[in-house]
């Protein structure tokens, strides 16, 4: 991005998930922890353009759900 504060913005929330990652690390089971960390990706883009403001498609959204829903899958197969 051209805009610096972008930048600044993306490396902070950077760090707040590298954070809560190390938190999950010693809170969660194995496969609680290794989806979680799968999914950040996921996470990140879904929230980047709300909080940064940046142009997204409609599809994209479909897309990051569909992700979302299949983790969730991973996770609780029984439901």
């Amino acid at each position: 991005p051209s805009d610096p504060r972008a930048v600044a913005l993306r490396s902070l929330f950077g760090l707040l998930a590298m954070s809560c990652n190390f938190y999950a690390m010693f809170a969660l089971s194995l496969v609680q922890f290794t989806t979680l960390y799968l999914l950040q990706p996921v996470l990140v883009a879904v929230l980047a353009p709300f909080l940064l403001r940046e142009p997204t498609r409609r599809a994209t959204y479909l897309a990051l759900g569909l992700g979302i829903l299949g983790s969730l899958a991973i996770l609780r197969p029984d439901t």
